[in-house]
């Protein structure tokens, strides 16, 4: 899906999948779950402008053998663990 931001110089629009079969899209392992985190409600996209900037900021928490949070940065796009 495409999406236009005031704040994006540009059209964005998602990953295709590597077979051009559609968007490129996941889905977690019956093992794993992810949940939102902090601000984060699920169901949530994360989207990237043409330079590489997350239209907004995002955190996850991401459960299986080992919960882990992650945290997607409003400028930058650098995606790194959190305290969960």
């Amino acid at each position: 899906t495409a999406s236009t931001s005031a704040t994006v110089c540009c059209r964005s629009s998602a990953v295709a999948s590597p077979d051009g079969s559609g968007d490129y899209a996941v889905s977690p392992p019956s093992a794993v779950s992810i949940a939102g985190h902090g601000a984060t409600a699920l169901p949530h996209t994360v989207t990237f402008s043409p330079l590489g900037r997350p239209i907004a900021a995002a955190s996850f928490r991401v459960s299986g053998d080992v919960d882990r949070c992650i945290a997607v940065e409003a400028e930058t796009g650098h995606v790194r663990y959190v305290t969960c």
